[in-house]
């Protein structure tokens, strides 16, 4: 291609304006640079790097003595002693003639240094603490702050014998009432640093007498810093000596004429505190309750030093409370939440006076008060206990949720997954507060939510229903669409992962219609335009920044395992396998078929071994055959696992199949980095054992007990399905027994208003006893009239009997040797049958016949063959006078019944119907 002619035509459609500001871009200005100056920044190349450094910072300019303490670290690391020889010393005759940016470089590289432990404690005190020590009292005030800085970190690092020969004697003379007040300051806090090097005898005797001047210092700064700092000092010494050091200093500051004073040992008096303490109790209480007041009356700093610690103070003074003590401070914890937002009358009052107005600091305040509120909140929760939380912190909580600050809304979201666990079973009324957090479009919010979702929403989903359960669903999908939009994809794995937790949360439906689809697009590599398309009917609606992250499709894929892992669906495991192998193994993209790798890995660690060779080694094998060289570099690393959890005999062909796919790969393999990456599974194969299933060795492993430990839970599972589906059936029949009721009553109708006669058939199919089959349906008539119904179930209960309707025989229930009933048992109930359609036609006023039981053990072979050959039989019908001779039959009934060869067998409706009418028949002769 001629890139000239290109060129040309390219630059031919600009315009003059446009080629204009084009070069005006490109231009690089350039320094105009003397001979002079060339000359004194040149360096002889051949000289080493501390000769170098030692140049530059003799007689350097100040770029060139900022680049050699710029490489300090490195050359420490490179050449220590020829540094700490020559060029630390000329560094620390320089450094006081430097400007200030050079110290604050300088500071900040000591810091370096002491943080990453460059150099040991001792070669640090030697060389390094001079130096600091020296510009930690420079005239620059902030170039003594950033070297003082300095100087409080070298005391991590030092060694205790140095601090105690070097570094207190310097302490202790800063401490001294001659020296300045921003030297007793600095004092204070090297006194709060040195405390926790040491142990609490040592403190007793050099620090303690020292921190008791400094409290009682003449200057109100240095009483108050020295509170600020007592925290550690406390943590060093045990409880007898803090009641009897430092809580009488800090009660009689807490009466100092300061406020500020006040405040800063209230704030410091809550680590001090004994819970069981309530002589302690009864000297602080007034005055901390008076202070509390006063802070919220001035609205200043105070304030956010009260809300920061009022938790603390809660809590440690819990346990000596009374009732009316508790109620004061959560009213107080109310007001202060509701700061800035108007809720509280007197808060509205204080905020729209002109002077909050004027000062936007004020609204600055009440919003860290209100943030401090929310951090104390699980302290709060405590104090309140979870019993009384609902009507006294539920209304607060919804409020931080909704907090106009993000920063509000942040800080409850870090805590949310604590007070979830602090009330346990009462986290009912916590769902509409955790949907909102879900639905915030600060991604800053959700950054705080997400890394303990998965505990907050099984804490929060305990007792919840179903409605509860779709919404929090519906809540996650904006949850994700708005992390999406902020692309950041760390954020969105760990979101997915915490996905994990709904498989014991919602049903099967909900997570194989919502989340499965939406993980399979995640997991894809498929083009955008095939994606946008996919968007529009998909329920998260989402842009695809990042959907192509590698990370992302891997969570993705490991939620979606734990989803099939704890399905309980065949049919929906079954779809999810194979569109998995469908549409990633079996893909054209080499990329979908080097992810089906990863999901294997994935479903090998997830699921038993056992499913794993079922449903997923087969297509490994198959893959081990890729055209693609990088589909067969992921699949290398995975041979020796597939080796080892093969069991011998069962996976017998299974290894076989395995090594004869090693040694394909071996011969015709000519892809180096693959060829090398087989050379190093192959070895790690060999140092694979086999296992044999008859091993002892098999059921002590912790890998082998963790796998049959899963092969359990799916046995489990399994079991769990078909009790599912069992109690679908149970709740099917139910419906089909009510319609043949229905049907029943209605055939009732029709034969008790359209003849004396009711003609009933005995349904005995359905049935199956204990041990016998369902026999053939038995006909029989009985006539209508209510005194012969009555005469005939006088005569059912009297001498012979004779079975009721719907009742087997004697004969019908004499179970076989092998429990069920054999043919001719079948033969002979049917033309038993039969005997007893010919017995319903003697007249009811006629002598009853013999029972079937009866006439069943006594009945003559020649009578069995004669029913044998009848072909037709008719019932007579009854007269409309009592007689019972043949009358004409009524329209709409059936006169006669004709039973052939052809049809030994009645109909399903007609057996349904029969069962129904047999059954209201015998409640009317109950009746």
């Amino acid at each position: 291609m001629d890139w000239e002619k290109y060129i040309g035509a390219f630059t031919n459609d600009l315009g003059n304006t446009d080629m204009e500001e084009l070069r005006s871009e490109r231009t690089i200005q350039q320094t105009i640079k003397t001979a002079e100056e060339i000359d004194s920044l040149t360096v002889d190349e051949n000289l080493s790097d501390i000769e170098r450094a030692k140049f530059l910072l003799r007689s350097g300019q100040d770029v060139q003595r900022i680049s050699v303490i710029n490489t300090l670290i490195k050359l420490l690391k490179g050449h220590q002693k020829e540094t700490l020889n020559y060029i630390l010393p000329k560094l620390h005759e320089i450094l006081p003639l430097e400007p200030s940016h050079v110290h604050m470089l300088a500071s900040s590289v000591f810091q370096n240094i002491s943080q990453k432990r460059v150099v040991t404690g001792d070669v640090f005190a030697q060389h390094f603490f001079p130096i600091i020590q020296a510009n930690s009292d420079h005239k620059d005030s902030d170039v003594a702050a950033t070297w003082f800085e300095a100087l409080v970190h070298s005391i991590t690092i030092i060694s205790r014998q140095y601090l105690q020969e070097k570094v207190l004697p310097m302490v202790v003379d800063k401490a001294k009432l001659s020296q300045s007040v921003a030297s007793r300051l600095s004092s204070c806090t090297l006194f709060g640093n040195l405390a926790p090097r040491f142990d609490s005898e040592w403190i007793k005797r050099h620090i303690i007498p020292i921190v008791k001047s400094l409290c009682q210092d003449v200057d109100y700064e240095v009483r108050g810093r020295m509170c600020a700092n007592l925290p550690p000092i406390i943590k060093s010494l045990n409880t007898a000596d803090i009641k009897r050091h430092i809580l009488p200093e800090l009660i009689e500051l807490l009466n100092d004429e300061e406020s500020s004073v006040q405040i800063a040992s209230l704030a410091c008096i809550v680590e001090a505190l004994d819970p069981q303490d309530a002589e302690t109790k009864d000297k602080i209480y007034p005055t901390m309750k008076y202070l509390c007041e006063l802070s919220l009356d001035r609205m200043d700093n105070s304030l956010t030093i009260v809300s920061k610690s009022f938790g603390k103070l809660c809590i440690g003074l819990l346990a000596t409370l009374s009732k009316e003590e508790k109620e004061w401070l959560k009213s107080f914890y109310c007001k202060m939440s509701a700061l800035g937002l108007g809720l509280s009358d007197k808060t509205k009052s204080l905020m729209q006076s002109p002077a909050v107005n004027a000062n936007p600091s004020r609204q600055e305040i009440c919003q860290e008060c209100r943030n401090n509120c929310a951090f104390n909140f699980p302290a709060l929760t405590i104090f309140v206990g979870a019993k009384a939380f609902q009507s006294s912190l539920t209304k607060i909580m919804k409020q931080f949720c909704s907090d106009p600050s993000p920063t509000v809304r942040k800080t409850v979201a870090c805590g949310f997954h604590e007070i979830a666990k602090i009330l346990e079973d009462e986290t009912t009324s916590f769902y509409y507060n955790l949907v909102e957090l879900l639905q915030d479009k600060d991604i800053e919010v959700l950054c705080c939510l997400i890394p303990h979702l998965d505990q907050s929403i099984q804490s929060v989903v305990k007792n919840s229903t179903d409605k509860n359960i779709s919404n929090l669903l519906l809540a996650l999908s904006i949850c994700e669409r708005t992390v999406i939009t902020s692309c950041k994809w760390r954020l969105h794995c760990m979101l997915l992962t915490n996905y994990q937790c709904l498989s014991k949360i919602a049903t099967g439906e909900q997570i194989y219609s919502q989340f499965v689809p939406h993980l399979f697009k995640l997991m894809s590599f498929a083009a955008k335009e095939k994606l946008q398309k996919e968007q529009l009917s998909d329920e998260i609606k989402e842009p695809t920044k990042n959907q192509f992250v590698i990370p992302v499709k891997l969570a993705a894929a490991k939620t979606l395992c734990i989803f099939l892992r704890y399905n309980t669906k065949a049919d929906q495991k079954k779809e999810i396998c194979q569109r998995l192998i469908d549409d990633y193994a079996k893909s054209d993209s080499y990329l979908n078929r080097s992810l089906f790798v990863d999901i294997s890995k994935i479903v090998l660690e997830v699921f038993s071994q056992k499913y794993f060779k079922d449903h997923f080694i087969d297509v490994i094998f198959q893959l081990m055959s890729d055209p693609v060289a990088n589909v067969k570099l992921k699949i290398c690393p995975m041979l020796a696992s597939l080796k080892a959890i093969m069991k011998i005999p069962t996976d017998h062909m299974l290894m076989k199949q395995l090594e004869a796919s090693v040694l394909k790969m071996l011969s015709s393999e000519r892809d180096k980095d693959v060829s090398e990456s087989l050379r190093k599974a192959v070895s790690e194969m060999d140092k694979v054992q086999i296992t044999l299933q008859t091993s002892s060795s098999i059921s002590h492993s912790k890998q082998n007990t963790k796998d049959k430990e899963k092969e359990e839970e799916e046995k489990r599972l399994f079991l769990l399905e078909k009790e599912e589906d069992a109690k679908a059936k149970s709740i099917v029949k139910p419906k089909k027994q009510t319609s043949n009721k229905k049907h029943s009553k209605s055939l009732k109708r029709h034969y008790k208003y359209g003849n004396q006669w009711l003609l009933t058939f005995v349904d005995v199919c359905p049935r199956q006893s204990k041990g016998h089959k369902s026999h053939r349906p038995l006909l029989q008539l009985f006539p209508y009239n209510e005194k012969s119904t009555v005469k005939r179930e006088n005569s059912l209960t009297s001498g012979t009997k004779r079975p009721s309707i719907g009742t087997s025989s004697s004969v019908v229930n004499r179970p076989t040797s092998l429990g069920v009933a054999s043919s001719s048992q079948h033969a002979t109930n049917y033309n038993l049958n039969l005997k007893s359609v010919s017995a319903a036609k003697l007249s009811p006023t006629q002598k009853d016949p013999p029972t079937i039981s009866g006439r069943s053990k006594f009945l003559p072979t020649t009578a069995i063959n004669d029913a044998r050959k009848q072909k037709n039989f008719s019932f007579p019908q009854p007269n409309n006078s009592s007689s019972s001779t043949s009358n004409p039959k009524p329209s709409g009934t059936r006169n006669t019944m004709t039973k052939s060869k052809s049809s030994s067998q009645p109909s399903k409706s007609t057996t349904s119907s029969s069962y129904s009418l047999k059954k209201s028949n015998s409640t009317t002769v109950r009746r």
